[in-house]
């Protein structure tokens, strides 16, 4: 197995940003699914952290999250 070069391990890409609109659109549904998660943890929170109402507190997370980004 070859070594990687010391002095242009710097220019050797171990990550690699997307290519294409496929991965970019993954990232940003994943970015979009982490702020609905945050957002309904906040409803169930002010709530009072009462539990049985999860699908409520996501749809209105979904709502409240995809009405911010328009």
């Amino acid at each position: 197995m070859k070594k990687p070069d010391r002095k242009n391990f710097h220019k050797e890409r171990i990550f690699s940003l997307p290519q294409n609109k496929t991965d970019f659109d993954f990232i940003k549904e994943h970015r979009e699914r982490q702020m609905i998660q945050e957002k309904a943890y906040e409803i169930f929170e002010r709530r009072g952290r009462v539990h049985g109402h999860d699908w409520e507190d996501w749809f209105a997370a979904e709502r409240e999250v995809s009405a911010a980004h328009r």
